[in-house]
């Protein structure tokens, strides 16, 4: 926030603005996680782990369907929609950006949310939590004090979610391959 912050009244609006925007495609990927974790934990109960692996594929496919759509009809209508907040013509410019390199690679939040619900629907809650806030605080925090300070600007700052949530859903994907292999292993 203080990185925002340093860039002036107007990107401080425009996040804003943006935010209440972005939110809402947020709100529907983490929801498939969430399904993601309740049918997983209904089916490992029931020792049904190819049922649990099914699961996982659907509910990936879908939310990636799902936040494909939303995400495009977004990114058309971001204008009007920032025009709700704010009239301001460079509050609207800043506010596309954020929406445009938040948005666009939303898709690559689906992966963690799916992965992160399936392994704790399998009863593992640690492992993706533990993942989750090395992988995106931590790339976040050493990305603002290092690459940041090189070039202060709106779209410098912005690159750092897509990769945040980057390292973080190859992190996490290794991790729910290895935890899968291990419980097909068990079986």
């Amino acid at each position: 926030q203080s990185a925002i912050n340093s860039l002036g009244a107007s990107v401080m609006a425009a996040s804003a603005a943006a935010f209440n925007i972005e939110i809402l495609v947020y709100f529907v990927v983490n929801a498939f996680g969430q399904v993601t974790s309740t049918f997983i934990g209904q089916n490992y109960g029931a020792r049904q782990l190819e049922r649990c692996k099914e699961i996982t594929r659907i509910c990936m496919m879908q939310d990636l369907l799902v936040t494909f759509i939303m995400s495009a009809g977004i990114l058309y209508f971001a204008e009007p929609l920032l025009r709700i907040f704010n009239d301001d013509p460079a509050v609207i410019a800043y506010g596309s950006i954020r929406l445009l390199y938040i948005i666009a690679p939303e898709f690559i939040n689906t992966v963690l949310e799916i992965l992160s619900g399936a392994m704790r629907g399998y009863g593992n809650s640690l492992i993706p939590a533990v993942i989750a806030l090395l992988g995106i605080c931590g790339t976040r925090i050493t990305y603002i004090y290092t690459v940041f300070p090189m070039d202060p600007t709106m779209e410098t700052l912005m690159k750092v979610f897509p990769l945040s949530w980057l390292v973080t859903s190859a992190v996490l994907a290794l991790a729910y391959m290895k935890f899968v292999k291990h419980l097909s292993g068990r079986a």
